[in-house]
């Protein structure tokens, strides 16, 4: 099964990678390729993977002429080279180019914030399932939206507060958030009209 690459726009630094597995089902990798003095960096994303954030690393020796010249590899990889891979930006490039890209694998956002929230969009996609376990009736939305990312429930508390703070839930003050705003809404490609 062939898989067609060229209706998906990326931006420069940014490749997909078809992977056939044994079965014969076909999956696809993005790489970010960063250049580092001395080293090819990629950093591998799986927009199928329940993690937000990368799921390999790979370094390699630049062995063009300039580069040969001019760096020090023949101390081979430092600690220093390392640390100047800019994986907070590489992040949030993949967490602002995930959701056109499920788009174009025909798929959705899965919304759990695994990892770190980072962006404003992050706080509404907690907003958003802390709301929807509220309507439900859960008693304990915190302490289910924890155990559903295997994250601690003062974290899950912390994000709730935060989307508070960025104008994300509405609701009577001093209870719990029953609504998103428009904005909240806004963030996660929804109608504002639309009932969360």
């Amino acid at each position: 099964m062939a898989i067609d690459l060229s209706t998906l726009a990326l931006p420069e630094g940014w490749e997909a990678v078809p992977t056939y597995s044994p079965d014969g089902s076909v999956y696809v990798r993005f790489n970010r390729l960063y250049n580092i003095p001395g080293w090819w960096v990629t950093v591998q994303f799986d927009p199928m993977a329940p993690a937000d954030g990368p799921l390999d690393l790979h370094v390699r020796l630049d062995t063009s002429e300039e580069s040969m010249n001019e760096s020090n590899w023949m101390s081979g990889i430092t600690t220093g080279d390392l640390r100047s891979i800019p994986l907070g930006d590489i992040r949030r490039e993949w967490n602002a180019l995930k959701p056109r890209i499920l788009a174009w694998m025909g798929q959705t956002d899965t919304g759990d914030p695994v990892g770190r929230a980072e962006s404003e969009r992050d706080y509404a996609v907690v907003a958003r399932a802390y709301v929807e376990y509220v309507r439900e009736g859960h008693r304990s939305p915190i302490k289910r939206l924890a155990q559903d990312w295997s994250v601690s429930s003062s974290t899950v508390s912390a994000r709730i507060q935060k989307a508070r703070r960025l104008g994300l839930l509405a609701g009577t003050p001093g209870k719990r958030a029953t609504e998103l705003t428009s904005k909240a809404k806004k963030l996660l490609n929804d109608d504002p009209k639309e009932e969360a």
